[in-house]
């Protein structure tokens, strides 16, 4: 059941109450404008409850920002939430672009310190925090008298004749 000002509302009266549910809360599809984030696609959660947050759709849907009630729960880098294509997967190059934030996915293959395993310079944390997801989709549905906010996407770290 929704919880509205403190006091629980069913659907109907919820919705028989607001002309749009985005005004109690939602999600929001939005690309960065500014810098090294130009062009980076985000998904912006509103609960309605005082605790928003920001996934990054090109940057392996990590998590960036969260705060609640204007309060931040997270730590931000000086690279920001910086685009896809200034990634560098050698050595430390993964320190460019890391953004921080609430959650940062390291490595699929690799996730820990630079190395060469079996002939191969693997970087720090690997690749996979800038890779852009795909088949992406957001929105709320109603289970009952439960908004669920959700997003989803793919993926993929991998190449051909190597690991996947």
């Amino acid at each position: 059941m929704a919880e509205l000002f403190g006091k629980h509302i069913s659907r109907s009266d919820l919705l028989r109450r607001i002309g749009n549910i985005a005004q109690a809360g939602g999600t929001r599809l939005v690309e960065l404008k500014d810098g090294k984030e130009r062009g980076v696609r985000a998904i912006e959660f509103d609960t309605g409850t005082g605790f928003r947050f920001t996934v990054l759709v090109d940057r392996a849907m990590d998590v960036f920002s969260a705060s609640y009630c204007g309060r931040s729960l997270c730590w931000h880098s000086v690279a920001g939430a910086a685009a896809p294509h200034y990634f560098d997967p050698r050595g430390l190059g993964w320190l460019w672009t890391f953004p921080g934030g609430l959650v940062t996915t390291c490595g699929l293959v690799q996730a820990g310190g630079a190395c060469t395993d079996e002939g191969e310079e693997l970087g720090l944390h690997g690749r996979v925090s800038g890779i852009p997801a795909s088949n992406v989709s957001h929105g709320t549905r109603w289970e009952g008298d439960d908004c669920i906010l959700f997003a989803q996407g793919t993926v993929v770290e991998g190449r051909i004749f190597g690991w996947k």
